[in-house]
């Protein structure tokens, strides 16, 4: 008897019981997504080189991905070469025309060439050097 009340309920209302507690699995092949790419924001931009004629300085200013940048120098008269690199802060390093580490705080307005021990303080006509 109880077999047959258990059939009964069964028949009574299958969709139902279907419907609410079972769900059929579905198979099949999903292919993986692809790796996406974003360029970055900040552009790529080409160096530019500009020349002083009355000192005979040429410079070559190439932009950092940071918003800094590096500058290669050099005199056509007399051979010299150097660099710079400025910081987005404006602090900057680099080396001078005879090979000597350099670098400046914006912060301080403080300057210090390591290879000469020249420091200097200050900006324009109140720069003080040793």
């Amino acid at each position: 008897m109880r077999g047959l009340l258990v059939l009964a309920a069964l028949v009574a209302a299958p969709g139902v019981a279907s419907a609410q507690y079972y769900q059929a699995p579905t198979y099949g092949y999903q292919a993986p997504k692809a790796p996406t790419y974003t360029a970055p924001s900040y552009g790529y931009q080409a160096p530019k080189t500009t020349y002083d004629y009355s000192s005979g300085n040429m410079y070559t200013t190439t932009p950092n991905y940071n918003g800094g940048a590096n500058i290669q120098g050099s005199n056509l008269n007399n051979g010299s070469m150097w660099n710079t690199q400025v910081k987005p802060n404006g602090d900057m390093s680099g080396t001078d025309a005879n090979g000597n580490y350099w670098n400046y705080n914006s912060s301080t307005k403080t300057y210090n060439n390591y290879g000469t021990g020249r420091m200097c303080t200050g900006t324009g006509a109140s720069r003080i050097c040793n």
